[in-house]
């Protein structure tokens, strides 16, 4: 009668919310990982295709962090992921508990493709920006 809740129930799978591994949040805030560790801004998106390319079965949920104060949908996002078969064994054994998954995820991120064109497009823009700035000066009119 009783449903036994395994580990290849998706409500079991852990959580893993990007405030986790967020450089700019405290450990009251959320953070799960050393600030040394941390990464400037992860995304759910980010947190899912490294999980996924980790051999991990995924899945990402429109949800939010509760201690997250910031309601942007660039800080939405919960990325669920199976962490032990149903026997106990890990389903990656390089990353066998959550700590492992978190700081596996930050080290990661900067490395990604969008992430390193990301920070090349603000000084790409600033320059044209400054030209149009320089345009002919309006006068004052009474």
């Amino acid at each position: 009668m009783y449903d036994r809740l395994t580990s290849d129930n998706e409500a079991r799978w852990a959580s893993f919310y990007p405030v986790y591994i967020n450089v700019k949040r405290t450990l009251r805030q959320g953070r799960r990982i050393p600030l040394a560790k941390a990464v400037e801004n992860p995304t759910s998106q980010e947190i899912y295709e490294i999980l996924k390319n980790a051999a991990f079965n995924v899945k990402l949920e429109k949800k939010m962090h509760p201690r997250e104060s910031q309601r942007d949908l660039q800080f939405q996002g919960c990325v669920r992921f199976q962490l032990k078969h149903a026997d106990g064994r890990p389903v990656n054994p390089d990353l066998p508990n959550r700590e492992a998954v978190f700081i596996y995820a930050a080290s990661l991120i900067p490395k990604l493709k969008s992430r390193q064109t990301r920070s090349n497009l603000p000084n790409q823009e600033s320059a044209p920006a400054n030209k149009q700035a320089r345009g002919k000066k309006k006068r004052g009119h009474r």
